[in-house]
């Protein structure tokens, strides 16, 4: 049996590959989350950073660190699909789209029940 016709060869040419630098994506996409946060934090709290260290804060870095890493993950799939030439930027593209993903996510998403706004998101993490 030669190796084109094994099952694994079949499936092995359909498999996306992740990019080469997958930690280095993860690593951005916490970066972001971290200057997103503090920037978020600073200007809703309108104090300086020092005083603006408490539990919750924290609280919303490692939440909003949580949403961008996954979100990253799963914008490496796409990313993944781009031209070959492009595939030694795909650990800076996953991240940029991840987290501009998982932003979209908490500015528009609403659940309502019966008319009534039950999550807002924003209003929740504000």
């Amino acid at each position: 049996m030669n190796e084109t016709s094994s099952p694994t060869a079949d499936l092995s040419h359909n498999i996306v590959a992740l990019p080469s630098h997958l930690g280095w994506a993860i690593a951005i996409a916490i970066a972001f989350s971290i200057v997103l946060a503090a920037i978020e934090i600073v200007s809703e709290a309108k104090k300086p950073i020092r005083s603006c260290l408490v539990p919750q804060s924290f609280l919303y870095l490692i939440l909003l660190g949580f949403g961008n890493v996954i979100t990253t993950l799963l914008a490496t799939i796409p990313v993944a699909k781009l031209d070959p030439s492009l595939a030694s930027y795909n650990f800076l593209f996953a991240p940029f789209l991840g987290v501009f993903a998982f932003q979209s996510i908490l500015k528009n998403m609403n659940v309502t029940i019966l008319d009534k706004g039950v999550l807002t998101i924003q209003d929740w993490m504000d």
